[in-house]
């Protein structure tokens, strides 16, 4: 059975917040990880690295609540090789 949750909202300056759904494994299958992020552009979620001003022109703006690669990171780490 799924389950979502909203994110905590960090830097609320950036007018978004991400919703994560997490859909569990099915028999010998793998979990997904889903991430809706609400009200932003199409750029990757990040505290530390912002997006330049002509770049949000084209693709939007950007969600400062976490960090994107530490959590694709962070799934990937529950797998063996």
């Amino acid at each position: 059975r799924r389950s979502s949750d909203l994110l905590a909202n960090i830097n609320k300056k950036d007018d978004s917040v991400i919703i994560q759904t997490i859909y569990p494994a099915n028999t010998g299958g793998q979990p997904v990880w889903f991430y809706k992020i609400q009200d932003a552009g199409h750029t990757m979620p990040s505290k530390k690295h912002k997006v330049p001003f002509i770049a949000r022109l084209l693709v939007g703006s950007q969600n400062k609540d976490l960090e994107a690669t530490h959590e694709a990171w962070r799934f990937l780490q529950q797998f063996s090789k």
